[in-house]
């Protein structure tokens, strides 16, 4: 906390003093004012990090002051204040109004630098986390030039005040989380919370958790539904829901009330639903995998996000976006991508689509070593991949049926491993087939996936 401003406002002159060696004694830079007009003109020539503020000025209330400064988690300047008259209602106000922190005198000199060290570092945080989200913000920026999605858009910009339940599909990485949070956006409701839940990987009982809280004897925990209440609950991947909470979904829906799992008081439903999973979501309630009902439930507005491969004229804008964001998020050098560079990318079909494409530009960000991304550079990690549109000749549709078949698998999950750089798990998400399928589909094909890698390599 070296070099930090502290500015000192107090009517009384041994006070004034007596603050200002103590901190600068401890490696504070401070000023002093002693009334509110010389600490406006302060505050307006150089910004505090921190002012000490007595609530009993000659000219002015303190509380006014503190009122016009309205310190808050995004000002970064917190305000401490004190008074040789406090009262239990004087600091309750001046805390509702923002203050850091309420000191009476005669001041405790080890509380008020404790005090003082925890509202730099709390301003710190506050300024650090806001600035990730304004970061997190524009990396999810919703992208639209092509007409698919300049109509997705529209779609989301219409249904973003009405309360239905939306249902968004589309390929994994296409972005379905930017469009649900653009929706939240563009809603009355974007001050209220957004709230995610991502059921994969969970198990039943974190699930039920996590989706409608817990209540014991002892402790109480807040589930996505309560936390979102008014606000958007928005549920990532929504067919790996287990069985018996699709069925306990249903009826919250359906009643508008939720139970905390172990508690019999009913809590109303106030947030608007956005639930998200592949294209293939239909197909699991053909099957029975998903119930019928909660999918007709969450999809009284259903979307579908086009994947990259169909909207190629927005890779320069997300190019760019990336790599701002990603200089400043990470500290990474700022490199351009040239034109050529750009056309280069647009000849790849992207099949891992907007994820695929910020992990290339973080890769070419980190390992280049000029200010300029090349066609050259690009080449390097894309080789020649998607420029033929084909790798299959006219001879396979001389085979019978049985070796055509065995043949295509072939061919497609080739073009798959290249794709993802030999990387498994990644087309095992990318084409839907469990990993330990995929692994014994590629054993039976003779497809090694040390050849892949190698050849992404080259």
């Amino acid at each position: 906390m070296l070099n930090k401003h502290i500015l000192v406002i107090d009517d009384e002159p041994s006070i004034r003093t007596l603050l200002k060696e103590i901190l600068e004694e401890e490696g504070y830079k401070v000023s002093v004012a002693k009334d509110a007009e010389t600490a406006r003109v302060n505050r307006q020539k150089e910004r505090p990090d921190l002012s000490l503020l007595d609530l009993w000025l000659p000219d002015a209330d303190g509380l006014t002051l503190l009122k016009e400064w309205a310190p808050g988690p995004e000002s970064g300047s917190p305000v401490i204040v004190m008074t040789g008259h406090g009262t239990a209602e004087t600091a309750v106000e001046a805390l509702k109004m923002g203050a850091y922190d309420f000191i009476e005198k005669p001041l405790s000199t080890p509380k008020l630098l404790i005090s003082i060290q925890r509202a730099l570092e709390n301003a710190s945080l506050n300024f650090e986390n806001t600035r990730l989200k304004k970061l997190d913000q524009e990396l999810g920026r919703f992208v639209a030039q092509e007409n698919e999605m300049l109509k997705l858009k529209e779609d989301c910009k219409n249904v973003a005040n009405h309360n239905a339940n939306i249902l968004i599909l589309g390929e994994s990485g296409v972005g379905k989380e930017t469009v649900a949070r653009f929706i939240h956006q563009s809603s009355s409701s974007r001050d209220e919370n957004f709230i995610l839940l991502n059921f994969a990987g969970l198990t039943s009982e974190e699930q039920e958790r996590q989706l409608f809280g817990f209540q014991s004897s002892s402790k109480t925990g807040y589930g996505a539904l309560e936390l979102a209440q008014k606000g958007t609950v928005y549920f990532k991947d929504i067919s790996c829901l287990k069985p018996n909470l699709q069925a306990r979904l249903v009826r919250t829906l359906e009643n508008k009330v939720f139970f905390r799992s172990s508690s019999q008081e009913a809590i109303p439903l106030t947030s608007r639903i956005i639930a998200s999973a592949k294209e293939n979501f239909s197909e699991m309630v053909r099957t029975e995998e998903f119930r019928e009902d909660l999918f007709y439930q969450l999809s009284i507005v259903p979307l579908s996000v086009p994947p990259l491969r169909r909207r190629k004229e927005e890779i320069d804008e997300l190019v760019d976006t990336f790599t701002r964001v990603l200089v400043a998020k990470e500290n990474l050098p700022l490199r351009q991508f040239s034109k050529n560079a750009k056309a280069r990318l647009k000849q790849y079909n992207w099949p891992g689509n907007l994820r695929e494409l910020k992990n290339y530009v973080q890769r070419l960000l980190i390992l280049g070593t000029k200010g300029v991304v090349e066609r050259n550079e690009i080449e390097q990690i894309l080789g020649s991949r998607n420029i033929q549109p084909n790798d299959l000749g006219e001879e396979i549709f001389q085979l019978p049926l049985k070796l055509a078949r065995l043949e295509f698998e072939k061919a497609y999950l080739q073009r798959q491993l290249n794709n993802f750089d030999g990387n498994v798990a990644m087309v095992s998400e990318h084409i839907e087939i469990e990993r330990t399928h995929l692994y014994r589909k590629l054993r039976s094909l003779n497809l090694d996936i040390k050849d892949s890698k190698k050849a992404s390599s080259q």
